[in-house]
């Protein structure tokens, strides 16, 4: 977790934190980008699984991992981080899996996040069940991908090819 220096007045959730963490480089995004002013105060919780095994049972579409995150995860946060229940913005965040995961998630508990970046979500699992779920939604949460417009026919119909500099890009992006 990375506290705000000041009042939080956004919250991001980064599922698969040690991918965010050590390769991504998320840590040092952020920094740089507050140290410039260039974010809001913002508290950005790292959420890790429990085991690589537990990831491909936990990550697609797996409703008690949604309940972990509705009904544990945030009570427990804003228990000890008041402001995070002020929060304007509420962003959950995941690749590939967890893309799939940050998007099922915010699916399921739609006034819990605002947004949602889903970097190379694997949304072909489970025979592209999802995409439909998606289309039916109404209101759709907002969504943030590492694709370019033009292909970008609707926010959760993607491949699943980033790359790290796409995905460095897409968190910069964002928080910037």
């Amino acid at each position: 977790m990375r506290e705000p220096e000041h009042r939080a007045t956004n919250v991001t959730v980064f599922l698969d934190a040690e991918l965010y963490r050590d390769r991504v480089g998320a840590i040092s995004i952020i920094d740089a980008l507050d140290s410039k002013g260039d974010i809001a105060s913002s508290l950005f919780v790292f959420v890790s699984m429990e085991s690589a095994a537990s990831r491909w049972v936990e990550c697609p579409c797996y409703s008690p991992f949604a309940q972990f995150i509705e009904e544990e995860l945030f009570p427990w946060l804003e228990s000890v981080y008041p402001s995070a229940l002020e929060a304007q913005e509420r962003v959950i965040a995941g690749l590939s899996y967890t893309g799939l995961a940050a998007a099922y998630v915010s699916m399921v508990n739609p006034s819990r996040f605002t947004k949602v970046i889903a970097q190379s979500g694997s949304f072909w699992s489970n025979d592209c069940w999802i995409i439909d779920y998606f289309e039916k939604l109404d209101p759709k949460p907002q969504a943030i991908n590492d694709r370019r417009k033009s292909e970008a026919d609707s926010p959760f119909r993607h491949g699943r090819a980033a790359g790290l500099a796409a995905m460095r890009a897409t968190v910069a992006a964002y928080l910037n």
